[in-house]
């Protein structure tokens, strides 16, 4: 077979200290900067569309991320090499429908969970890659870095179409994610999966941080604790954008 059809087991297999590129390298950082650009390019156009068009780059989006994901597990079950571990459990396969159901039926509180749990998520996975581990010219490879290029883009697209986060949301997002995390964390032990990387870090260089702070078994204690920080910065600039035009109002 050819590792074109390689999924991260089998390479991990086959060379378990194989990296296409290296965390932070002038690599890293160039496939970065072209993955930003990709979602400025289409933030730009969207921006500069009329309403019907918008809707039609979101259900694009949408319906593209939809079937990737499900190419995903056809190029697993087709090869031999599916795992339980390929269900769309994680925080960015559950979002990916999010979106679809958006562009289907939009609604203030699904922008806001994709905002406040999309963004940031997919941002983080593209900033410390698990699909290093495979070659670029890779099927999972080339799926893992597309979707979450477009999960970015999806959330950036409703902020530039004129949604306006809010933070009093937040507490309902919490509670979803809390209630997924529930299930997921006695899933993990029986399909002997990682979703919501609550059974490992997976060589991922901030939650090794973690691990190293608070050990192999708790680190995702300081999940809340980054969330909590990154959505200060992500809803800060909102509030206080919010409170100058109410100012100029008065």
């Amino acid at each position: 077979m050819s590792e074109f059809w390689y999924t991260d087991t089998t390479m991990r297999a086959i060379d378990p200290a194989y990296r296409s590129f290296i965390h932070f390298s002038p690599l890293h950082f160039f496939l970065i900067a072209v993955a930003a650009a990709i979602c400025a390019a289409t933030a730009y156009f969207y921006k500069k569309s009329d309403a019907v068009l918008r809707r039609k780059i979101l259900v694009v989006l949408a319906v593209l991320m939809v079937i990737s994901e499900i190419g995903k597990d056809l190029e697993a079950l087709l090869t031999g090499q599916w795992e339980w571990a390929y269900l769309p459990f994680h925080l960015c396969g559950i979002n990916i429908f999010v979106c679809f159901f958006y562009a289907l039926k939009p609604s203030d509180f699904a922008a806001e969970f994709l905002y406040a749990t999309c963004l940031p998520g997919a941002t983080m996975a593209l900033l410390v890659s698990t699909w290093n581990d495979l070659p670029f010219w890779n099927f999972m490879h080339l799926h893992s870095a597309s979707v979450h290029i477009m999960l970015v883009t999806f959330p950036v697209l409703l902020v530039c179409g004129g949604f306006v986060p809010n933070f009093r949301r937040l507490p309902k997002v919490l509670g979803i994610l809390a209630l997924l995390c529930v299930p997921i964390y006695f899933i993990n032990p029986v399909l002997k999966s990682n979703f919501f990387f609550l059974n490992g870090t997976e060589n991922n260089p901030l939650l090794e941080a973690l691990a190293g702070i608070l050990g192999d078994k708790l680190y995702f204690l300081g999940f809340p604790v980054i969330l909590g920080a990154v959505w200060v910065l992500m809803y800060l600039p909102w509030e206080i954008r919010k409170k100058r035009l109410g100012a100029k109002a008065k």
